[in-house]
């Protein structure tokens, strides 16, 4: 768990060490790029699930971060869409990973999805939810959106299934105040 203080701490490391992987050789700029990314994504949605009000709120999080991420990978002026297309943005917004049998690392986790894995770890830890539970239905979500991108080729909406696995995981998730 991170205060503000902390949050705005790893925001800013995270921030520095995309900024410093832009002038490092390859092989060090695709490390640096990584950790950065997920420095700040990791406290961009921890301070937001740490927030939350209600357990009852992450049913509307997941049903709107489902529905733009469903639109920002599928329209053609989505913004997940446009970063697909173009390298740069590519490589500097995603977590890029060989997969086993290739040594080519591909982009495989976007800033959003480490950004709403962290929302839903950090709201379970608010809301005194199971961790082990919360993190086995976030890594369910992503591999169910990996297996799919893997079969299509193709960039793949990760937060739908990652709102549904935690959904169906809690009921208390399922439990919206009037």
């Amino acid at each position: 768990p991170l205060g503000a203080r902390g949050a705005l701490v790893r925001a800013v490391g995270g921030a520095a060490l995309v900024a410093l992987s832009l002038a490092l050789p390859p092989v060090l700029s695709g490390l640096a790029g990584s950790l950065g990314l997920l420095a700040v994504a990791l406290a961009v949605g921890g301070v937001v699930g740490s927030r939350m009000a209600l357990a009852g709120h992450l049913l509307p999080v997941a049903l709107v971060s489902a529905a733009v991420d469903l639109w920002s990978v599928t329209s053609p002026s989505g913004p997940t869409h446009a970063i697909v297309r173009n390298p740069a943005l590519l490589r500097l917004l995603t977590v890029s990973v060989a997969l086993p049998g290739d040594r080519t690392p591909w982009p495989v986790v976007g800033f959003g999805d480490v950004a709403f894995a962290a929302l839903y770890l950090a709201a379970a830890r608010r809301f005194a939810l199971p961790a082990g539970r919360m993190g086995a239905a976030v890594l369910v979500g992503l591999w169910a959106s990996l297996g799919l991108a893997l079969a299509t080729g193709g960039a793949v909406p990760a937060l739908p299934a990652m709102g549904a696995a935690v959904v169906l995981c809690f009921a208390a998730a399922r439990r919206v105040a009037p």
